[in-house]
């Protein structure tokens, strides 16, 4: 990755949803240069995604909060049927599994 591709990410951070000719005048390219290098970058899994920003409020969703878990058991199957039950929660945004005191965040 060189710096052509590094400033395509920054950019695409931004803004996902640019138009290809816009990105590539923020990032002195030709538009066929930089399709190139945006369709490598998807390919090679540099770029797994594109995603909305959603704003929680408008959402329904007018607070965030920060749980810390400890389980009574923090290994093997426990974990996975601990993982699967989370995917079931609609309001769980994200679940990081994390290792000291607590089990997940």
């Amino acid at each position: 990755m060189d710096k052509y591709d590094k400033e395509i990410l920054s950019v695409l951070l931004e803004n996902g949803k640019i138009q290809l000719s816009e990105l590539s005048k923020k990032t002195n390219l030709s538009v066929s240069s930089c399709q190139r290098r945006v369709k490598n970058l998807e390919e090679s899994g540099v770029i797994e995604s594109y995603q909305a920003v959603v704003n929680p409020k408008l959402v329904g969703m007018g607070f965030q909060a920060l749980v810390f878990i400890t389980l009574s058991q923090a290994a093997g199957e426990k974990i996975t049927e601990f993982e699967k039950a989370l995917e079931k929660i609609p309001c769980i945004i994200e679940a990081h599994r994390i290792f000291g005191e607590q089990d997940y965040v």
